[in-house]
């Protein structure tokens, strides 16, 4: 038996100014930079990201990223996780993803529309 729960982190925050255009080119640029994955220090303990791939972006803000972020697990495949940003304004709505199942098994998914919509529409 798998267990298969998507969970959400969602937050939306203004940046004043060009704050929220830098951020997606900062965001943009850290995503090419990391693809070849790093290894990080979280919480006291070490982990590694294996790659770092960019999706297709949402639509329906100014501006938007996607990325795919998989996750060394030790198992035969990375356990995936994905990202979302998407800008209107001067605000920016982002959002991570996980979904269990994917993490045990390194399966892809998609991160529903209906979900993207629902921030999209948040912005105004």
């Amino acid at each position: 038996m798998i267990f298969v729960r998507t969970v959400y982190k969602i937050a939306r925050s203004p940046a004043p100014g060009p704050g929220a255009e830098q951020a997606l080119k900062t965001l943009n640029a850290a995503a090419e930079k990391c693809a070849g994955g790093f290894d990080a220090t979280v919480g006291g303990d070490k982990m590694r990201v294996a790659e770092v791939t960019g999706s297709a972006a949402p639509r329906g803000g100014d501006e938007g990223f996607a990325a795919t972020v998989g996750v060394a697990t030790g198992q035969d495949a990375n356990g995936l996780m994905k990202l979302v940003v998407i800008r209107k304004g001067t605000t920016v709505a982002s959002f991570g993803v996980v979904n269990l199942s994917s993490v045990m098994t390194g399966d892809d998914f998609d991160v529903p529309s209906d979900v993207i919509d629902a921030q999209v529409a948040k912005l105004g």
